[in-house]
């Protein structure tokens, strides 16, 4: 058993969230990134490599000190050491309502079980702003027919079977393994991938302005996001939404620019839970990086700097 002064050496060894989120905000300021800065959500899997067209560093976001070279000059994919190297199962559930609030989720939950002693679970879904109920849990489909005939016995309407991710997972850190399979444990969960400056860095061998963030997502895979100032992340939209080789019109970029910059700003901290504000898709936002930039875009982003749709 460890002692209590080991013990508290331990918590102070491991810092809060909002001294990591500090540490990465100061970093991407330090890379040119002032301004508002917003965190994209990118690639996830069991593994994620990074790279850039110049040395770059991967650091400790706390200290700021590097956790393996001083500089990198090939690609270096971070790997998940969670659990099973990030492995990600599939359970499903039976889900059977959505609702406004978490209160009412949970008073939906503490009815239905006065009813079944299947367990039951309310899980916010980030796309549609709900609280949904779910109960059971099985790895195929048809494990949970019987839980599904009791419902309608019941007369719950409107309950389907979904598949969703297993469980969180808690814990876990990241290794780095370079092009030669030379690797290093970091120890960390989250890690700061920082360009030289005036580059950018990639990440599956696609480009992004700012700072790359390598963390261990719930689930146990790698998550890369990017902390970018909020007018640089638009360059990266607009054009992804609304090509300018196609629409060659400046005004309709402009509107564009406006729609993408307010829905950013409607949304942000929609993922929070996960670390970021947005995700990189058409589930959000189309968001392309570096390769989609365009002069004419680029203008219709600067043309509106700042500028934002408001009702009432």
């Amino acid at each position: 058993m460890r002692s209590l002064a080991a013990a508290c050496l331990l918590l102070a060894a491991a810092p809060p969230p909002a001294d990591i989120d500090a540490g990465f905000a100061r970093l991407a300021a330090d890379a040119g990134q002032g301004g508002t800065v917003v965190r994209i959500g990118l690639d996830l899997g069991p593994k994620v490599t990074v790279g850039s067209s110049r040395p770059f560093r991967i650091v400790d976001p706390v200290t700021g000190e590097p956790v393996w070279r001083p500089t990198h000059d090939e690609p270096i994919t971070a790997v998940s050491e969670a659990g099973r190297a990030g492995e990600v199962a599939s359970v499903f559930r039976v889900q059977v309502g959505s609702f406004d609030t978490e209160e009412a989720a949970r008073a939906e939950v503490a009815r239905l079980q006065t009813l079944l002693p299947e367990v039951a679970r309310v899980a916010f879904d980030p796309d549609r702003g709900v609280w949904r109920v779910r109960l059971g849990a099985g790895t195929t489909r048809d494990a949970l027919a019987d839980l599904t005939d009791r419902l309608r016995g019941l007369g719950v309407d409107g309950s389907w079977i979904v598949e969703e991710p297993a469980e969180e997972r808690s814990g876990g850190a990241l290794r780095l393994v370079d092009a030669r399979w030379q690797s290093l444990p970091t120890g960390l969960s989250r890690l700061a991938v920082v360009p030289e400056a005036g580059a950018t860095l990639q990440v599956e061998g696609k480009a992004y302005r700012g700072v790359i963030e390598l963390r261990i997502s719930p689930y146990g895979t790698v998550r890369a996001i990017d902390w970018i100032e909020r007018e640089a992340y638009l360059r990266g939209v607009v054009p992804a939404e609304l090509g300018p080789e196609v629409w060659p019109q400046l005004e309709a970029l402009k509107a564009q620019a406006v729609a993408a910059r307010t829905y950013l700003q409607a949304n942000l901290g929609q993922f929070a839970r996960e670390g970021f504000d947005l995700c990189a898709t058409p589930r959000c936002q189309a968001y392309e990086g570096v390769k989609v930039e365009h002069p004419l875009s680029d203008k219709a982003v600067t043309e509106t700097r700042g500028e934002v749709l408001v009702y009432q």
